[in-house]
Formats: C-alpha cells, sequence, structure tokens
C-alpha cells in the first residue's frame, strides 16, 4: 500500500470492497473490553470485539477495515500497512494491533521464512493457523486467548501449565478462527439464537509434569511476548550463549531437539523435518525441559546429546565421518534455513566436542578427526611396506587392536604404537631357512637355539604379514655368529681337525643335542679354526672331532633318558631331517608309529627306533660317498632293494641293516 494511503484519515477513507464501494468506513460502537491486555494476540483481540458488538464472523472485521485479501485465520499475518485501518474498526491504539501482527522477517543470515513474533524472531511453520487452541484455566483466570498458543511448539499453557485443547469436548469439532462467540465457547454447540451452550471452561484438563520445571520455564519465557521475561530467560543461559539473543537461543534450544529426535536410519544429512501438526509431536514438555536445562549449561548439555546420538551410530547408513558419528547433530550445522548464529555455534561445538573426545571414542573417523594415535589402512600399507591385502589379513588375525563400523563397508583403523611396534620386529626380521643357510646348520638346529634362548625367534602379529612359517630376529642370530667367531682360534689347523659338516656326516641320523655343541664351541670345549670368509658359518669351521662326538654322546644320552617325551609331525620332521609330509607319508607307511586319534604325537623313542632301523637317501648318500640320485642304481646293482616309496615312485626308505 502507498505512503499516500497510509496517511489518509480513516473516517473519510472510500470502501473500496465489493458490496461498500463508496461508503465512509465506520469503526464498531463498543471498543472491546477490557482493552488489549498484554500478550493477547490479534485473533483473540478482535473476537473479543466483534462479539461485543454483536458480529460472531471474524469476516466481517476484514470487510469493515476495507481489506479484501486473506481470510480471518490469516488475520495476524496480513501486511502490517492494515494496521491503522484494523486499528480504527476495533477503535484500540494501532500501535496494539501492530505489535500483535507477524510481519515476515528477511536477513542475509537465513533462507527461511521467519516472523516477527512479539520482537521473537520465529520459523513461520511454528505458528499455528487452523485451530484455535485454549487452556480452560487460564480463561478462568481472564478470557482472552494469548499469543503463546500460536506456536506450535508449545501444547501446554505457559502460564498456568495446563494441557491445550483444539477441539470442543462436546462436539468433538475444531475449534476455529472464523466464527467466534467468545473464545472460552466452542463455536459450533450454539442455540437457536446463536448463543453457545458449552463453556470451555467447564473442561478442565491435566497439569504437565516434568522433572525440571525450571528448564522448562527458561524455554517458554525465551518465547514470551513478554520482553521482560525474555531478557530474564536470556540472563539464565550460559554464558557462551548470552550473545546471541533470545531468537537464536530459542531457534538453536528447538533444532537440538530436532537433532535428537531424528530416527537413526534417516539419511546422513537429513535432520526431522516440522511440516504437519504431528512433527510437532516431538515437542514433548520433558524434552524442552531437558533442551531449556542444557541452554543453562551448554558445553556439558552439548556433550551429552552429542553423546546419546553417537551411541546410535552403527545404526546410520553412513560409513564414516561426521555424519556418522553425530548424525543430525551435524546436518543442522549445514541447513541454510538456520540462521548464522545458530550454524555457527552448532559447528564450533562440533569441533570442540571430536577433538575432545578423540581419545574417548573409538568410532572410526575421517583423518580430520581421528585419534592422534590411530592410522587407517592406507597408511599401515606405507608404514610397514606391504599390500593392502596382506594388511587386512593382519586385521582378521586378532594379534593387533583394531576398530571399525558395524557395515558392510567399514574404515579399518589401528593402533598407531602397535604398528610402530610391527615395524621394528619386521626390520629386524629373517626367515628361517634364510638364517639356517647364514649360519651353515639345520634349520632344527635354530629351532632349538630358539628354544633355549639363544637366539629370539619372531612372534607376534608380523608373522601376519609374511609368507613362511619360522622367522628369526636378525639381530640375535646376527650376536650368536658374532660369537662363535670370537670363540674361533688362529693359525695352524691341529692334527686330527675335520669341518664341522664332514664330523656330523659321519654319525647317525638322529637327534642332535645342538645347545650342547654350540656352547661348547662357545665356551671353547671345543676348539674351532674359521677358514676363509665366505659361505656359511659351520661350513668354514674345522673342529676338534674327537671333542665334539665326545659332546654329541653325552647330549644323545640326556637326551635318551626322556625317550617317551613327545613331538608334533613338525618336530619329529626336524629330529629326522626332512619334512613334514615325509612324517605323514611315514606315519601312514607303518614306518613310524604315532600315539592318538587326533593328537598326531610322536614319541621321541619312536623315533630313536625308526633311525636305529630305517635310513633316508640323503643319508645312504652320505655314507656311500656318492651322489643321492645314483643311490638307488648303486643298491639295486648289489641286490638292495627299498623298503617303500613313500610317494609316486620317489621318496625311498632303505633298510639300515642291508645298507
Amino acid at each position: 500500500m502507498s505512503n499516500a494511503l497510509q496517511n489518509v484519515e480513516y473516517p473519510r477513507h472510500r470502501m473500496t470492497i465489493a458490496g461498500k464501494r463508496g461508503l465512509l468506513m465506520r469503526s464498531l460502537a463498543f471498543r472491546p473490553n477490557p482493552d488489549a491486555i498484554p500478550g493477547e494476540s490479534l485473533r483473540g483481540l478482535a473476537a473479543r470485539a466483534m462479539v461485543r458488538n454483536g458480529f460472531p464472523s471474524l469476516t466481517k472485521c476484514l470487510r469493515f477495515a476495507d481489506i479484501s485479501v486473506g481470510t480471518p485465520v490469516r488475520l495476524p499475518l496480513l501486511p502490517v500497512e492494515f494496521a491503522g485501518r484494523i486499528a480504527y474498526v476495533l477503535k484500540v491504539p494501532e500501535e496494539e494491533v501492530r505489535s500483535r501482527m507477524y510481519a515476515n522477517v528477511k536477513g542475509a543470515d537465513t533462507a527461511g521464512d521467519y516472523i516477527d513474533f512479539f520482537g521473537l524472531r520465529v520459523r513461520l511453520r511454528y505458528l499455528e493457523n487452523s485451530r484455535r487452541r485454549i487452556s480452560p484455566r487460564a480463561m478462568v483466570i481472564s478470557a482472552h486467548h494469548r499469543a503463546s498458543y500460536d506456536l506450535r511448539v508449545f501444547s501446554f499453557c505457559p502460564e498456568t501449565m495446563e494441557r491445550l485443547i483444539d477441539t470442543c469436548p462436546v462436539c468433538h469439532k475444531a475449534l476455529g478462527w472464523k466464527t467466534t462467540r467468545g473464545v472460552a465457547f466452542c463455536e459450533h454447540c450454539a442455540d437457536a439464537d446463536g448463543q453457545s451452550l458449552v463453556d470451555l471452561r467447564d473442561f478442565k484438563q491435566p497439569f504437565i509434569e516434568v522433572e525440571d520445571p525450571t528448564g522448562l520455564r527458561l524455554l517458554t519465557n525465551l518465547a514470551s511476548p513478554d520482553v521482560t521475561l525474555r531478557e530474564m530467560a536470556v540472563r539464565l543461559c550460559d554464558p557462551v550463549l548470552r550473545d546471541m539473543g533470545a531468537s537464536n537461543i530459542f531457534e538453536l534450544a528447538l533444532t537440538l531437539i530436532r537433532a535428537l529426535s531424528t530416527p537413526p536410519a534417516a539419511l546422513p544429512a537429513h535432520i526431522s523435518r516440522l511440516v504437519s501438526s504431528d512433527d510437532f509431536a516431538i515437542f514433548e514438555p520433558a524434552v524442552l525441559a531437558r533442551s531449556g536445562r542444557i541452554l543453562m549449561s551448554w558445553r556439558r548439555g552439548f556433550d551429552e546429546v552429542a553423546e546419546t546420538i553417537r551411541g546410535l551410530s552403527a545404526e546410520r547408513r553412513a560409513y564414516s565421518g561426521l555424519f556418522k558419528e553425530l548424525g543430525a547433530l551435524q546436518a543442522a550445522t549445514v541447513q541454510a534455513r538456520l540462521p548464522i548464529g545458530v550454524r555457527e555455534i552448532l559447528r564450533s561445538e562440533v569441533r570442540r566436542n571430536m577433538e575432545s573426545t578423540a581419545h574417548d571414542t573409538f568410532a572410526p573417523r575421517n583423518k580430520a578427526w581421528r585419534r592422534s594415535d590411530l592410522v587407517d589402512s592406507e597408511t599401515v600399507v606405507s608404514m610397514l611396506a606391504t599390500t593392502s591385502r596382506k594388511v587386512a589379513k593382519l586385521a582378521k588375525s586378532g594379534l593387533v587392536t583394531v576398530y571399525r563400523t558395524p557395515a558392510r563397508k567399514y574404515t579399518v583403523l589401528f593402533l598407531k604404537s602397535e604398528v610402530e611396534a610391527i615395524y621394528a620386529v619386521r626390520s629386524d626380521m629373517i626367515e628361517g631357512t634364510k638364517a639356517a643357510r647364514w649360519v651353515g646348520v639345520p634349520l632344527g638346529a635354530l629351532e632349538a637355539l630358539a628354544d633355549a634362548g639363544r637366539i629370539a625367534r619372531v612372534v607376534g602379529p608380523a608373522l601376519a604379514l609374511v609368507n613362511g612359517r619360522v622367522f628369526y630376529r636378525n639381530s640375535s642370530v646376527g650376536q650368536f655368529v658374532s660369537q662363535i667367531r670370537e670363540s674361533a682360534q688362529c693359525g695352524d689347523i691341529p692334527e686330527g681337525s675335520r669341518s664341522f659338516d664332514a664330523t656330523l656326516r659321519s654319525l647317525p641320523a638322529g637327534e642332535r643335542p645342538w645347545v650342547a655343541i654350540f656352547d661348547a664351541i662357545a665356551s671353547g670345549v671345543v676348539p674351532v679354526i674359521e677358514r676363509g670368509s665366505k659361505g656359511p658359518l659351520f661350513s668354514r669351521l674345522l673342529v676338534d672331532s674327537a671333542r665334539l662326538q665326545c659332546v654329541i654322546e653325552a647330549g644323545k644320552k640326556h637326551v635318551e633318558e626322556d625317550d617317551q617325551q613327545t613331538l608334533s609331525y613338525r618336530e619329529a620332521a626336524l629330529f629326522l631331517r626332512t619334512s613334514d609330509p615325509t612324517v605323514s607319508w611315514l606315519v601312514a607307511a607303518g614306518l613310524l608309529q604315532s600315539i592318538g586319534n587326533h593328537d598326531r604325537r610322536i614319541t621321541k623313542a619312536a623315533i630313536f627306533r625308526f633311525n636305529e632301523e630305517y635310513m633316508f637317501t640323503t643319508e645312504t648318500a652320505d655314507r656311500l660317498g656318492i651322489a643321492p640320485r645314483e643311490v638307488r642304481r648303486y643298491l639295486q646293482s648289489n641286490g638292495i632293494e627299498p623298503v617303500c616309496a613313500l610317494r609316486a615312485g620317489v621318496r625311498f626308505v632303505w633298510r639300515r641293516s642291508d645298507v
């Protein structure tokens, strides 16, 4: 409406509405009694004025004010330019009408539709337009419609704490604004003279009950039409929030409630919407009271909300990150319809909460919010210089601590300290056969040294990253080699010395007392001389064969004292200087006896008996001084046949007495 029209004196204004065109605007005969009440809604004020003047229809109020747009339901949402006309018709000061009109509020800090509710900026969708809600007990105190009843977030009267009603308890029809017989009466239940038959004040409703009435009162005061109550509520809020103002604090409280009520199965960036009246059922008094208490102790309250939402993270669709962990709480930080002030405080609190819980939560997070002592699979691959497949194997091994989301796709996180420990071990490990070649002894000898603590066997999660069964700490093997080399003598080769390998080959097959042998060499009981610097260590050693044989015999007597000790197939293979499958084939052929149906154990006595009676092709070749491939032809030429061929015509076993 133009400025010229606004300045027209309403008694001289000519009507333009159909049916009254050209007539002068007239006010009602009687003004409302009492006058406009603080906190009263505009529709309630108009209803009182129209009823006192005998007009049950609020539509006439619009017609009398020469307003052809809108309906009585939309009366407070009409352009504020109409305030003067409405005030003239109702015979009330224009400021009383203007202050009760909900003008649109548009700002650069939000994309939502907001209105001015008595100086408080609230969302338009919070406004109840279709139904008239009242509190019967409040009507007894004063029969006027409180503006706070227009806010759908409150299902009760902030003044009496009574549940509101919006339907007639007698006819069960919805209470509205098009027709009025007084705000305290049902407009549907009327006699022939148009007088209401139902006084709603007779149907008192139950009071609401909450454990924290202080928190609830704070929230209702934030949205009160009374500026004094709003300022008091702001002062009760946490100092962190006070500078935001009542509008943003109120919106923040409702946003937290929406975040808490969002189902975990919703889309990651989704937060509960408020469209229908049923959607506002989430604003139960107890929930509002909790939200009010959060405003009074903001940091602690926000953390409690975050932990509540975080506890449902397993049910969310996201795999990791902020939306997975904080769901709708994170979604609220990107809602364009929320004021910037609300979004900024939520972002800062999300950041603070994520940082403060970095070492308290095990939920997998993106790198920006992750615990500093956790690393993901990609980082582990880089740290250990391995493949992603082996890292996945490590995660499933159960040998390391891992954290993952319970979803089909998940982020696997490892403790950085454990990964660094694995790296330290992996950098100092050597495969068993390589170590045996370096030292120049059978793998079984190294196993005996490891059992005796002379060298360190690799155990733990590092084994999940390598192929092979036996690994040793490279530093411990190197220390053992240095110890043997330090004990080696220099000078001429004494009489009766033979190479270490030749001395062992001259002895029957059987368990060697490796620990006793090595201790004797290291202590100088068996003198050794090192020849050259290339090749395996013990292949370069010359030993006093007589003394070495004495040490071996003494060690064998000690071993034979415990000939009933049981060994696994692998341990038996080390004794026999053969492979694990060969032991299985010997048992199947009946040449080696095992005990138990499922234990798969062999006694040392059974191994000794086998060694006394049988021998393999390799030992036979050593005894005869020929190549292993020539053994069969040579023995058959002398009329000696193998006892059996263990597998596919190979792996022959010979009777020791025949050879």
